[in-house]
């Protein structure tokens, strides 16, 4: 359950970004923010782990096969 006060602000915020004029402000931001030292850590270790399960590779690798043989249908067709 989220709380009253949150629920308004995330709407307020939606509100907010989608005027074109904001949207521009958050992509500097969300720029600005990926460049600190602590986010590119915590991305860095996310990779680590994501990456490091067998099971998460042959997924991704299956994925990427199937995607592969529906554009080569697609292109075909």
């Amino acid at each position: 359950m989220v709380h009253m006060y949150n629920e308004s602000r995330y709407r307020a915020r939606k509100k907010y970004y989608e005027k074109e004029e904001n949207k521009e402000k958050k992509r500097i931001y969300m720029r600005a923010y990926a460049q600190r030292p602590y986010v590119i850590a915590k991305r860095r270790k996310y990779s680590f782990i994501y990456n490091a399960s067998s099971e998460g590779k042959l997924k991704r690798h299956e994925w990427y096969i199937q995607k592969k043989i529906k554009d080569y249908e697609n292109k075909t067709t």
